[in-house]
């Protein structure tokens, strides 16, 4: 680990989910579910952008990142953060759901917040320092 005193470890580090600037929730983006994807979205964090919905299973904003499939699954939990390759894209899951093919890469761990983020309009996040 480095010099920094940083209040995460390597494999679990803390995120915010910042929703229209006043609406935070708490999450972690859990390295061993998909290294090399999670090496490259940590070196553009913080990523913000308009929030996109899928009718109400997930939220979602469009990055810079290419990546390949990963570790890729699609049964996700209510909670769940997953990279979605097709469209460069972070989804945050409002519920259980059987989705195409993406790549896990953390949790929500507010999940009692998520009822609220269906009615935001963007999104920033950010590392925990």
């Amino acid at each position: 680990m480095s010099s920094d005193n940083h209040a995460w470890s390597v494999s679990r580090i803390p995120i915010q989910l910042e929703f229209d600037k006043n609406f935070v929730i708490n999450g972690e983006i859990i390295r061993f579910y998909a290294p090399i994807t999670i090496s490259k979205l940590l070196k553009i964090m913080p990523i913000q952008n308009k929030v996109h919905q899928n009718i109400d299973r997930f939220v979602y904003i469009e990055t810079s990142l290419i990546v390949g499939s990963e570790k890729p699954r699609s049964n996700f939990l209510k909670g769940d953060i997953a990279f979605l390759p097709a469209n460069n894209s972070v989804c945050v899951f409002l519920k259980d759901v059987k989705y195409s093919s993406m790549i896990l890469i953390g949790k929500i761990t507010d999940k009692e917040k998520l009822d609220g983020v269906l009615k935001t309009d963007s999104l920033r996040i950010s590392l925990v320092k």
